[in-house]
């Protein structure tokens, strides 16, 4: 049921080992001359203390659109709706 890619939650598949496994793979990105673009966001403390308006916005000005902005939004809507 899980994607293949999920760590947190399985046996032997930790954050830590996603750590280890997006850190190879950003090297070997580098080493081929691509970029990378790298973002982690905890979610959990941050509805808890932003407007969730303004949150939206904000992200919006910064170009987040289509479908992440969209999966972001019905986090939001599930967790705490």
């Amino acid at each position: 049921m899980l994607h293949p890619a999920q760590h947190g939650f399985m046996k032997g598949r930790s954050t830590c080992t996603n750590l280890l496994e997006s850190v190879n793979d950003w090297t070997l990105y580098l080493q081929d001359k691509h970029q990378v673009i790298i973002v982690y966001i905890d979610l959990r403390k941050a509805f808890d203390v932003v407007s969730y308006k303004k949150l939206f916005t904000v992200l919006h000005s910064y170009g987040i659109r289509g479908n992440l902005f969209t999966m972001v939004m019905q986090f939001f809507y599930r967790a705490y709706y």
